[in-house]
């Protein structure tokens, strides 16, 4: 599942009340980019995890599932350095020699940035991971397939969103988020089946 934290209230359009948000909010907000990380390590752990369970379905699937996830996270990483940076403009540490209306200003560019690159990257590839996780799913024989073909339309959810924020900014509307629900019902039931059914994967047959 796409990884929610807490954000720092960026309002758009009003780059003070976003500095003082930060300002109010600043250990949540450092927590958050704490948590993100760790969360991208155990991400890391599990699609190392799929590898070993779908390597012997078909190993090149497998292998660019990986590759998506480790791009995805090298995105996160991108993105919680311009996080930390804008803290540490806001409290005086970076660029000492600015003004107080030039710190908002550029703590509020560095976390549109942050925000962009979350929001209209870093899903792309999240969405992209989904789609071979969803075919080596369905080519299994100890995961029903239902949960592939769900994976696969979560992850061309996540793409379509990703271009229309891309390419057409403000568009959408409200079917993009009718379209956001697909994802969350595919990995929400997926974990859900994992956690109370979980997996046996057939043990490869040994040489003699």
């Amino acid at each position: 599942m796409s990884p929610e934290r807490f954000r720092a209230p960026l309002v758009l359009g009003n780059v003070q009340a976003t500095f003082n948000g930060l300002i109010e909010n600043e250990f949540l907000f450092r927590m958050g980019i704490y948590s993100h990380l760790l969360n991208t390590v155990v991400m890391t752990m599990i699609s190392l995890i799929f590898f070993q369970m779908f390597s012997h379905i078909n190993k090149y699937w497998a292998m660019l599932m990986v590759a998506f996830v480790l791009v995805h996270i090298s995105f996160e990483f991108g993105m919680e350095v311009l996080n930390i940076t804008a803290i540490r403009i806001a409290d005086g540490s970076f660029l000492e020699s600015l003004e107080l209306l030039q710190r908002q200003e550029w703590t509020y560019l560095f976390l549109r940035m942050a925000n962009y690159g979350s929001v209209g990257l870093a899903i792309a590839f999240w969405g992209l991971w989904l789609i071979p996780l969803g075919i080596l799913i369905y080519k299994s024989d100890f995961i029903p397939s239902i949960f592939g073909i769900l994976l696969v339309a979560g992850g061309v959810a996540y793409i379509t969103d990703s271009i229309f924020f891309i390419l057409f900014p403000g568009s959408g509307g409200i079917f993009k988020d009718l379209l956001m629900v697909v994802p969350s019902i595919a990995e929400i039931s997926f974990i859900f089946w994992l956690l109370i059914k979980g997996v046996s994967t057939p043990k490869p047959e040994v040489m003699s």
